[in-house]
């Protein structure tokens, strides 16, 4: 099968590539890097590529101009040229509106020898051009790009000369853009043509959804709307004369045992298996329910692998034909090639850890040709998420070499041994809805991932390092690339196979409808096959799923035509694509979803339904504290609530003038509507309104840091309810929810939002809290309606079973430790089991009579008494609380030594802080970046004494001991209002 461009099969709308089947070693290559003119110049073989990025581009919109760097985009431009200011700064984002309404034009000279023009082909290649641009080439137009996420490669040979050209990329306004496609609409062409604008309080741009460009780059309701134009991506001259190699995609298939062996492996501790404990025969609902989370890991030698590759190898492919330029203009050499041929023959070899192959191949000039082969491994280690084993990566190189050895094509990619599987199995009243990598079901604790700055190319790879390794300090393993944002660079999921954070990749359409015109349903399908070949070998990444929230919406409630619509983009387009490119990984058509829609039936009658699927579910105007206002569904991809970042974060952005809590540049900064009510709300319904701090608070600092303690003891609230749900349904009870993700991971801007970690990468005190809610092994408690107490342990250890004694301990915020309640337990593996649902007068000592005066610290201590974890729930709300001043104090800093993160030297210190009465939501800050291993915690002080607790602090500044005492301050919730 060789073609170009789309094409239907059926009804679907398909990227075809021709497809070479055949049989693979490698040949020696070389790396030669030339510096000529502030250009780079990459010989592999005779392979070039000349790097067209770099800041000496020029930017003008007709009346001003400015240096510019590509990657980029315009704001950093401007920013640069000292034409804008910092964009996050006071009210700059409705400032430089301006910016978005302008038209830009980049412009380059470079120069180019004659050498690169002797090629057979001299493509543009880009990863990404942001969105609406037209590229000229010494003044000719090569072409109009309409889709930020594509991949650009065009044919450009018979427009460059010898010596110097220039390349000029004309950027139209996307504002404008959009609502101009938004009126030229047509029913009778797209079908139907939906409006879209955001709420005012986003501040932000219409019609987002008729361009194919960053859906949150016109606004959302944590980030701004500036609608950036710009080369965002790198962009390149790439010369060869036969073909190179583009993509590389992998998936993994273990090696089965025999059924002697694994009925073998049945029993042993290491494949622990509740549904052992079952019969075939029975029928009830503890059996149906281990049965649907049972392991299959014992069926699989996950040393011995079948590596399968596809090669998708670039013989010239020209994502346009621009018009011939004059026949006197530019090179009039042909290449050294003959027109007259159309293919050539090579050999492909492959290699990896333990295999290689020597294919031999014909090429057709013009097309894709793709490659499939196999290679049988042993003896390496599989992949497995954080938490769960290692991060074992290995590597798969593939060269491409013509017979007439003029050049080679070499490419390799890194990859890890596992399976995934999305598993829906019969449960009561519904199906299940989990992860199984390598047999074995994974609970998902995690987050949600949007940009982390409204301008990409700021960001460095040190920033996601950082935010990783914030990700696996809370133990959390999947995090959902969000689809309203971008597909990531390269790097986020390398880091994501680093530290084994799962991906749930999210494509790009979100919270919108869409008209879907042939041309947009093309569009679609050339996004979806560049960046899935992409990004496809990553282990990391889990899931596919077809859009954000999308399924749900009114539009397609009952409306037939409208789900044809949604039918066509996501099931017949987008899903249908991906199916082309990777089979080794589940789909989803949405999220929320039912998980079980088809192309036939794309939706649900209720996407939200708790006894299938995932849900999206968000409380805002509840009481927080009270489990039984949260859902029980099978799977959460996103809950949670706002909070604001520190007054170390925002003051660096917001005039003196607006750093107080009721400010108009609070008001415009928070973009959720009625946001600011709602945070002031949750935390007036539990504690004081921090009106009156003392020292070392001021009103504007207490406010920021008890809208994080407010967020924090609720997502460790909403968290627990869920995991206490791993094994518990019924027909007409949800539950058995094997995962949590909260809204959201990071900040893309300084302001309010749900994130764990603020923009600069300061840690937030949820993202503490998440340590402890998302550890393997929690003791957990709840008080229901303020009637009902009851503790859980939660096991995710998969063969370890934990036997011990529960300390139940009710402290009186004044008078101290007032009793304890000593309860055994036996958490069973992979389980959470109850340990004691009772009322709670039954336990609450006559000094607790009064709730509001009292919380519960809670021990779990394993049978060889060490403590297996701590927790804590409050027992009444802490606004009629009377407190002790703990008299906290940073008593010492001590430098511990140094550690390797990330390839950065980062130096550990030892802080010691005392406390002289219990002390709540204790919060350690210092003006120098980075992270505690502990932080916002529940300090237990006896009646009269004195406790000092010790935390560990990592950051990557040169700082000395004495230096970072000196910056540290220390407080609680006491310091915020007036608890004495």
């Amino acid at each position: 099968l060789i073609c170009l461009g789309t094409c239907r099969s059926g009804s679907q709308t398909l990227l075809c590539a021709p497809v070479t089947v055949c049989r693979v070693d490698m040949l020696q290559n070389s790396f030669i890097l030339y510096i000529a003119l502030a250009l780079v110049w990459t010989c592999n073989g005779s392979f070039m590529t000349l790097d067209l990025g770099g800041d000496d581009w020029m930017v003008t919109n007709g009346t001003m101009t400015t240096g510019a760097t590509v990657p980029g985009q315009i704001y950093t431009d401007l920013m640069k040229g000292g034409i804008i200011g910092e964009p996050y700064y006071g009210t700059n984002p409705d400032t430089y509106k301006w910016v978005a309404y302008s038209n830009w034009t980049y412009t380059k000279l470079f120069t180019v020898n004659e050498q690169l023009l002797r090629h057979r082909v001299v493509q543009l290649y880009s990863l990404g051009i942001d969105t609406i641009a037209d590229i000229y080439l010494n003044s000719h137009h090569i072409m109009t790009t309409a889709n930020m996420f594509h991949t650009i490669r065009v044919d450009v040979r018979s427009f460059l000369m010898p010596g110097e050209n220039e390349i000029s990329v004309s950027f139209s306004s996307k504002v404008i853009a959009a609502a101009a496609a938004a009126k030229k609409c047509s029913p009778s062409s797209s079908g139907w043509c939906p409006k879209h604008c955001p709420t005012p309080e986003q501040h932000g741009f219409c019609n987002v959804n008729y361009l194919r460009t960053e859906p949150c780059s016109f606004s959302w309701d944590w980030g701004p709307g500036f609608a950036p134009v710009g080369l965002w991506r790198d962009i390149s001259l790439r010369a060869f004369d036969t073909a190179v190699i583009q993509d590389i995609v992998v998936s993994t298939v273990p090696v089965t045992v025999s059924e002697e062996v694994a009925e073998q492996r049945r029993f042993e501790a290491q494949y622990y298996d509740a549904a052992n404990n079952f019969s075939p025969s029975n029928t009830s609902t503890d059996a149906i329910i281990a049965r649907a989370f049972s392991r299959s890991d014992r069926f699989l030698n996950l040393t011995s692998w079948t590596l399968e590759v596809d090669l998708y190898i670039d013989a010239g492919v020209s994502d346009v034909v621009p018009h011939a330029p004059p026949e006197e203009f530019g090179f009039s050499k042909m290449p050294e090639w003959s027109p007259n041929v159309h293919s050539v023959e090579g050999i492909v070899s492959i290699t990896t850890t333990g295999g290689s192959k020597l294919i031999p191949l014909e090429v057709e000039f013009g097309s894709e040709n793709r490659l499939r082969t196999k290679i049988h491994v042993h003896g390496v280690q599989p992949w497995w998420p954080n938490g769960f084993g290692g991060q074992s990566l290995y590597s798969v190189s593939a060269t491409w070499t013509p017979n007439t050895r003029r050049e080679y094509s070499t490419k390799s990619v890194r990859f890890g041994y596992r399976t995934v599987r999305l598993i829906q199995n019969p449960l009561p009243g519904g199906k299940s809805f989990f992860f199984a990598v390598n047999g074995v079901p994974i609970p998902i604790h995690g987050s949600n991932w949007i940009p982390a700055d409204a301008f990409e190319s700021r960001i460095t790879t040190q920033q996601l390092e950082t935010l990783f390794v914030a990700m696996k300090n809370s133990n959390q393993n999947m995090i959902r690339n969000w689809g309203g944002g971008i597909y990531q660079r390269d790097q986020f999921y390398d880091l994501a196979d680093k530290h084994g954070v799962m991906i749930w990749e999210d494509m790009m359409w979100a919270c919108n409808d869409y008209a879907v015109p042939p041309d947009y349903l093309q569009s679609a399908a050339k996004e979806v096959s560049d960046n899935v070949k992409r990004v496809q070998h990553h282990p990391a990444i889990a899931i596919w799923a077809g859009n954000n929230e999308n399924e749900g919406r009114k539009a397609y409630h009952n409306n037939t035509t409208n789900q044809a619509f949604y039918s066509d983009l996501y099931f017949k387009t987008v899903l249908a694509n991906i199916s082309i490119i990777d089979t080794s990984r589940p789909l989803t058509g949405s999220s929320p979803s039912d998980g079980n829609e088809t192309a036939a039936h794309p939706v649900s009658w209720n996407p939200q339904s708790q006894f299938y699927g995932d849900v999206h579910t968000y409380e805002y105007l509840v009481d927080c504290w009270d489990p039984s206002v949260y859902k029980s569904p099978r799977f959460t991809s996103e809950f949670g609530l706002q909070s604001w970042p520190s007054a170390i974060t925002m003051n660096k952005f917001f005039p003196s003038t607006d750093q107080h809590w009721n400010s108009p540049l609070m008001q415009n900064r928070n973009h959720h509507p009625n946001g600011q009510n709602e945070i002031e709300l949750g935390i007036k319904m539990h504690y004081k309104l921090p009106e009156k701090p003392t020292a070392p608070l001021d009103s504007f600092s207490a406010w920021l840091y008890m809208s994080q303690a407010y967020q924090a003891y609720c997502y460790k609230t909403e968290v627990e309810h869920f995991r206490r749900l791993r094994n518990s349904c019924t027909k007409t009870q949800p539950g058995c929810n094997m995962g949590q993700m909260f809204w959201q991971t990071n900040d893309i801007w300084p302001g309010a939002s749900w994130a764990s970690v603020d923009w600069t990468g300061r840690y937030k005190m949820v993202a503490y809290y998440a340590n402890n809610f998302y550890q393997k092994f929690v003791i957990s408690a709840y008080l229901q309606s303020q009637t009902t107490f009851g503790v859980y342990t939660i096991n995710d250890y998969l063969n370890q079973q934990f036997v011990g004694k529960v300390h139940v301990q009710f402290v009186h915020w004044v008078m101290g430790h007032v009793t304890t309640h000593v309860m055994p337990f036996t958490a069973r593996p992979a389980s959470a089991d109850k340990v004691v649902v009772t009322p709670l007068k039954s336990l609450l000592p006559h000094e607790c009579h009064d709730t509001h005066m009292c919380f519960v610290y809670l021990e779990a201590i394993g049978d060889n008494n060490q403590t297996l974890a701590t927790n804590f729930i409050f027992l009444g709300s802490l606004n009629n609380a009377t407190l002790k001043n703990p008299h906290l104090e940073v008593e010492k800093v001590a430098m511990l030594g140094q550690i390797n993160e990330g390839g950065q030297m980062k130096t550990q210190f030892s802080v010691t802080f005392s406390a002289r009465a219990t002390s709540v939501f204790t919060w350690l800050e210092t003006k120098h970046s980075g992270y505690f291993d502990a932080n916002g915690m529940v300090v237990v002080v006896p009646r009269g004494g004195m406790v000092t607790q010790h935390v560990t602090f990592t950051t990557g500044e040169g700082v000395a001991a004495a230096q970072l005492k000196a910056s540290m301050k220390i407080w609680s919730l006491f310091n915020t209002a007036p608890y004495g």
